[in-house]
């Protein structure tokens, strides 16, 4: 429906403004006050009037400016105009930028004119009093008739464009941060300013908003590399790079097609990231320099209820390096010190109420044992506060889809499934909004006939620890295990044992208060691998870990585990205590054994054990790397035994195949105790052989800890 002004003279009068709009200039409707575009002002006037500037006809305006010509299409051919009524700020940050940031708001406004009515743009720039950042300044605001840059936005040649000059705080955060306090739109696309978009990623972007128009999601897509249109990376894996930052470049092929699905992920790179303005979870203050975001803000909208996600369809493409700041860290304009890098991880930590030893154990072998004391000290007198998320809308999210039809995923829930092979597990289920309840593909199994549990996972189980235990004819072990199961300090924990031997296990004991002990009495001949996935589907923590009957634990093996594994997917320390039942000598190794890992709960469901020779080589090989680890010097949690009896080995280590090694071993450990409950045994004197090992001025400290 046109607006009143339509029909008005051509060169209009701008009410906001109170003066004469030329064909460049950003103008409001008169009759509706909408932002028009002065293409659309222009073509619609002579439309109308059939009057021109300059006194031109319609015709001979189209021949001399294929631009405006009446039959050009608006929307790009097998594109579709991007229907719906989600507004996008497009924000960017700079310093020193000014040909980043001009080729990528003009890209847009040039090969992307069906988004172009409900886009706005905002800049904010680091640096402002520079040569470039003036010149950013007139583009968006123009020049008076005495050649002086405007004080008021949207004036100069970028229509729907606020500038923002931000010098106290040199670095990417506060920047970035800034664009959303300034967007009035429903949505925010944030880029790098070099960062340029594939035809149709916005409107495919807008489509996404105006189906999800709640929700809670922070959105990427895949990342382009010179070798156009190869997709350099669709997610970064969660672990830390080589460059000391947390985040590397990963390729998931189901996102490599521009058609495929909506995908969550764990992280990206921050050249392009969106989400509804009022989801924004900001960043936390005294942020400085560069790093520390990738993945932590992340991990913030996980922990206000929201996923993080690939859009296949939103491609872009990145600039890496600049010629004339080569010779600075990361190639930025701005200086870039690895120690407010660590400084930022730290502050991050904090804010998300995570371990700061995890980036201490990463920057100490660069920066120095001093310098990160230093730096821990002065972060942790930050008046940082801690992250509150805000409570997530009730609407589901529409944007997952259901693997019979397409109809959209609602609610996710917790099933308890039987794979081909009858084993039972449990797997993620949706409840289908057209077709009821479904398992999707995306778990990768062939699952037949899931019946559903009619509850989520309880709330409370945030925090608990699954410790499972396979054993056979192992008693004696089993006391000793028991007892620094008991010992743990980590208060939120549960032990499930899968006794396979023929004679029954009791437990002869009464559980403290909150603790759970459950022994599972199944003889059978299957592998260690195939009772622990028995025993996984009793698991209800958020993290598990299978201890070996015949190691031992001292009382901070789990707390310093849940402390250090952070928003990972495992944790070990990086040594372990070594008992020769031979020598009777104790010594500190390198730790490669699985009883010592903590695990995430729902990436064990995912992956499961492997049935071969070694039961944790599938999460091995689902690992974006090796699993994160730190040296915690005489404080090492874990001590295992050789020469101490007939040892299982994880059916890793021995001739013949693992079911071979299986049955010899179940063939030689017959100990089942007479049939007698299970009670603990002292492990004290075990204890007491690490201890000449402990620095004299930590040994106090540490015999209140074990209990010597």
């Amino acid at each position: 429906m046109d607006c009143e002004c339509v029909a008005t003279a051509y060169p209009m009068v701008c009410p906001r403004y109170g003066r004469t709009m030329n064909v460049h200039e950003h103008a409001i409707c008169a009759g509706c006050l909408r932002d028009r575009t002065p293409r659309e002002l222009y073509v619609r006037h002579w439309q109308t009037s059939g009057e021109t500037d300059a006194g031109k006809s319609p015709a001979s305006l189209s021949a001399a400016s294929p631009a405006l010509r009446r039959e050009d299409p608006i929307v790009s051919p097998g594109m579709g105009p991007a229907h719906g009524s989600t507004t996008l700020t497009v924000g960017m940050a700079v310093v020193d930028d000014y040909d980043g940031w001009y080729f990528s708001t003009q890209d847009i406004r040039l090969q992307h004119p069906e988004a172009a009515d409900r886009l706005s743009f905002v800049v904010v720039d680091n640096r402002p009093d520079g040569a470039e950042g003036t010149a950013i300044r007139q583009k968006i605001r123009g020049v008076d008739e005495h050649g002086r840059i405007r004080e008021t936005d949207g004036t100069g040649w970028i229509p729907r464009a606020k500038y923002v000059a931000m010098p106290e705080v040199q670095g990417t955060s506060a920047v970035r941060d800034r664009i959303f306090r300034e967007a009035e739109t429903d949505a925010v696309l944030v880029i790098d300013a070099h960062v340029l978009l594939e035809k149709g990623s916005l409107a495919r972007l807008l489509a996404w908003f105006d189906a999800n128009p709640n929700s809670p999601d922070l959105v990427h897509g895949p990342m382009l590399d010179d070798f156009l249109p190869h997709v350099h990376a669709t997610h970064m894996d969660a672990r830390w790079g080589s460059d000391l930052m947390f985040g590397t470049w990963g390729v998931d092929p189901d996102l490599t097609s521009v058609d495929a699905p909506v995908k969550e992920i764990a992280m990206h790179g921050l050249g392009l990231f969106a989400c509804r303005r009022d989801a924004w979870p900001g960043f936390p203050p005294h942020l400085r320099g560069f790093g520390g975001e990738e993945g932590n803000i992340h991990e913030a909208f996980r922990q206000a209820g929201g996923r993080v996600l690939c859009h296949p369809g939103v491609r872009w493409l990145h600039r890496f390096g600049r010629p004339r700041f080569a010779d600075r860290p990361a190639s930025a304009p701005y200086e870039c010190l690895l120690a407010d890098k660590f400084r930022n991880y730290l502050i991050w930590a904090r804010w998300l109420g995570q371990p700061l030893e995890v980036a201490c154990d990463q920057f100490s072998p660069q920066l120095g044992l001093r310098a990160v004391r230093r730096i821990r000290t002065e972060v942790e007198g930050l008046d940082v506060g801690r992250f509150t998320p805000r409570r997530r809308s009730a609407e589901p999210s529409a944007e997952l889809h259901c693997v019979h039809r397409g109809a959209y995923l609602f609610d996710r829930r917790c099933a308890p499934c039987k794979s081909p092979t009858g084993q039972e597990y449990f797997a993620p289920i949706y409840e289908c909004g057209k077709h009821r309840r479904c398992t999707p593909q995306s778990t990768g199994l062939p699952i037949k006939g899931c019946s559903v549990c009619a509850d989520r996972l309880p709330a409370a189980d945030v925090g608990l620890v699954s410790v499972l235990v396979v054993t056979h004819g192992r008693y004696q072990h089993l006391r000793q295990m028991l007892q620094c199961y008991l010992q743990q300090d980590h208060p939120r924990r549960e032990l499930l044992i899968l006794n396979h031997h023929p004679t029954p296990l009791t437990l002869g004991i009464e559980p403290p208060a909150g603790v759970r002990i459950e022994i599972f009495n199944e003889p059978n001949e299957d592998l260690f691998a195939q009772n622990l996935g028995r025993l996984l589907a009793h698991a209800r923590g958020e993290f598990l870990t299978t201890w070996g009957d015949d190691d031992f634990y001292l009382p901070w093996c789990l707390s310093m585990a849940v402390e250090r594994i952070g928003s990972g997917l495992a944790w070990k320390p990086a040594r372990s205590w070594f008992f020769d039942g031979v020598s009777q000598q104790v010594s500190q190794v390198g730790n490669n054994l699985e009883p010592s890992i903590l695990w995430r709960t729902s990436f064990v469901r995912e992956h499961g054990f492997d049935a071969g020779d070694t039961e944790a080589g599938a999460l091995f090989r689902a690992l974006p790397g090796l699993v994160p680890s730190a040296d915690v010097g005489h404080m090492a949690s874990f001590l295992t035994t050789w020469g101490t009896g007939v040892h299982h080995l994880s059916g890793s280590i021995g001739r013949g195949t693992a079911k071979e090694r299986h049955a010899r071993w179940r063939q030689h450990n017959q100990d089942d105790g007479g049939g007698a409950p299970l009670t603990p045994a002292d492990v004290h004197p075990m204890f007491a052989r690490l201890e000449p090992h402990i620095p004299e001025g930590e040994r106090a400290a540490w015999r209140g800890k074990v209990g010597l």
